[in-house]
């Protein structure tokens, strides 16, 4: 397994990470300005660009642009708002808005997709036991088996497959009986995993896991560091926040679109978005810079 090259931005406490995440996909979900979107695709690209290597980047790459092609050629399917219209088949209209808006929705999973995935790999089940545990014991116990089961299926699925070959099962290449196969293993995936669950529960419950005045041990601590980068998540976001909502950075599709605002005050929005969206980059680029450094002295 490609061991991550994330070390300095997956160090911070889980609250601060919690906080930056929030922030960055409350931007990237609702905002529908298109500059503020591209950045937000480009700081997720940037930061998958650590956590994959070339292969499974270019693949990635690949799947979004296909994605961006779909959505931005099927958008006026459903949407036939807009006053400029391009072309008419059959009293079917297809509208410059339409295809902008679909292009805009595109961009906007594609960088929502990138951010959970980068979530996936930094907020590992440890830490979401250490935010939840005490508020909520059993819905983040619930939260961190439903994560750890994602990749165990696929493990166990390959363990289970390997043996059903080995006692012969897949012999013949008839689809009914292939299909059998593929129904034997799905049902011994399910108990095997069903089971597990039950005793991870009991096990958890015998530890006195959820229980009154129970210590629990972390190795998680508040640092200046992680209080640091809780402020200037939030600082950022209340700034971009209040662009949008004030409408300095608004845009709108429908019924024309509507300019990009450059003005002073849209252009700091938009470069607070910038620090939000590339924040995770600036820490990780700094610390290889400051790592390189330390092995050059010695």
């Amino acid at each position: 397994m490609r061991k991550s090259r994330l070390s300095a931005f997956q160090s911070y406490h889980p609250a601060a990470l919690a906080v930056y995440f929030f922030t960055q996909l409350s931007i990237s979900m609702f905002a529908q300005n298109p500059v503020l979107l591209v950045i937000s695709l480009l700081g997720g690209i940037c930061m998958n660009c650590f956590l994959q290597s070339k292969r499974q980047l270019f693949s990635d790459l690949s799947l979004y642009a296909a994605l961006f092609i779909i959505i931005t050629i099927t958008n006026p399917l459903f949407s036939h708002g807009g006053n400029t219209l391009l072309f008419s088949v059959n009293g079917f209209n297809v509208t410059s808005q339409a295809l902008l808006c679909g292009a805009g929705v595109a961009a906007m999973l594609c960088a929502v997709i990138c951010w959970f995935k980068f979530l996936s790999r930094i907020m590992t089940s440890d830490k979401l036991l250490c935010l939840f545990s005490k508020t909520v014991p059993k819905l983040s116990l619930l939260i961190t088996m439903s994560m750890r089961m994602i990749p165990l299926l696929g493990i166990r699925m390959k363990k289970i497959n390997d043996v059903h070959k080995a006692m012969g099962i897949y012999s013949s290449d008839r689809y009914s009986d292939k299909l059998k196969g593929w129904l034997k293993v799905f049902s011994s995936l399910i108990t095997w995993s069903l089971e597990n669950a039950v005793e991870t529960a009991n096990s958890m419950r015998a530890r006195g896991y959820g229980l009154k005045g129970r210590q629990e041990y972390t190795l998680y601590k508040f640092r200046s560091s992680d209080l640091l980068l809780t402020i200037s998540s939030l600082f950022l976001f209340f700034i971009t926040a209040w662009g949008i909502g004030s409408g300095i950075a608004a845009f709108s599709f429908y019924p024309v679109v509507t300019r990009v605002s450059l003005s002073p005050l849209s252009l700091l929005i938009y470069m607070s978005f910038v620090a939000l969206s590339f924040l995770p980059f600036t820490i990780e680029v700094k610390e290889s810079l400051k790592w390189k450094y330390y092995e050059s002295r010695i």
